[in-house]
């Protein structure tokens, strides 16, 4: 994101992020939550590292603005899983970047979501898990 110089103050939400951008720029990030929200619905909003970020049990997915283009930041995991499906995109390690005006990989960053939820949810059942064991363990 590309901070105007008179704003007042840096965005605090997803929605103020959004918002916060040129007609043309606003319009592709909407589309972008639309999908990442639909594929994570019960996920929580916040900005990380000045980014919109869903959250659910670890974060899921990071987007932000570019003057050419919009990145979605799904880990580094998920990018090596799903790579084959990248072509015709320019990607790293942890990013995908999306050209203003080209077609939002839908089904590919809804893959990616879904993906890092399943791994975030089963993180969090195999720590409760241990902690529940070793809670009973030591109550023996």
């Amino acid at each position: 994101m590309e901070l105007d110089p008179f704003m007042k103050k840096k965005p605090d939400s997803i929605k103020s992020f959004i918002a916060s951008e040129t007609p043309e720029i606003r319009k592709e990030l909407k589309k972008l939550y639309a999908i990442i929200k639909k594929a994570a619905p019960k996920a929580t909003e916040k900005l990380a590292w000045q980014m919109p970020t869903f959250h659910q049990e670890g974060n899921l997915i990071h987007f932000c603005s570019f003057t050419k283009h919009m990145s979605v930041f799904p880990g580094g995991d998920a990018m090596k899983l799903f790579k084959s499906q990248m072509k015709g995109y320019t990607t790293s390690k942890g990013t995908l970047q999306i050209p203003y005006g080209e077609k939002i990989p839908a089904t590919l960053i809804t893959k990616m979501v879904k993906y890092n939820l399943k791994y975030n949810l089963n993180r969090a059942k195999t720590k409760a898990a241990a902690k529940a064991a070793k809670k009973k363990k030591k109550n023996r």
